[in-house]
């Protein structure tokens, strides 16, 4: 019980510090890395999972997931994610994968106005 308080108390402490460094305004830059990986989270874990399959096909030969894990890849991939994702946002901007969602989601149709549809479902909802 006590392990779940301190844990959560910690969760608490570091998403207070964060926001505490991004309402400051002081040092924008020193948040930045996060933000661009933040911006992009489907294209980060995407990468994340080639980056794991093309090292451990390369450093081991296979894929095999426990042998890969015995080389401790955390660091250099995080490392590699965020490098990647700080480049993309000041070269590119939106994260590939997120253009790409963005485009695919515009097919269905126009995005939804928040005043006359909204009226106009419940005009016809209306008995």
């Amino acid at each position: 019980m006590l392990e779940a308080i301190g844990s959560g108390g910690f969760a608490i402490a570091v998403i207070g510090l964060c926001l505490l460094l991004r309402t400051g305004g002081r040092w924008p830059w020193l948040t930045f890395p996060l933000r661009s990986v933040g911006s992009m989270p489907l294209t980060a874990y995407v990468l994340q999972i080639v980056m794991w399959a093309v090292a451990s096909m390369t450093l081991l030969g296979s894929a095999h997931e426990h042998a890969f894990r015995d080389l401790d890849p955390f660091l250099p991939i995080t490392i590699a994610t965020v490098m990647l994702s700080v480049a993309w946002s000041l070269l590119v901007g939106q994260g590939p994968l997120e253009a790409a969602l963005g485009r695919l989601s515009l097919i269905g149709g126009p995005p939804a106005s928040s005043g006359a549809n909204t009226q106009q479902r419940q005009n016809t909802l209306e008995p």
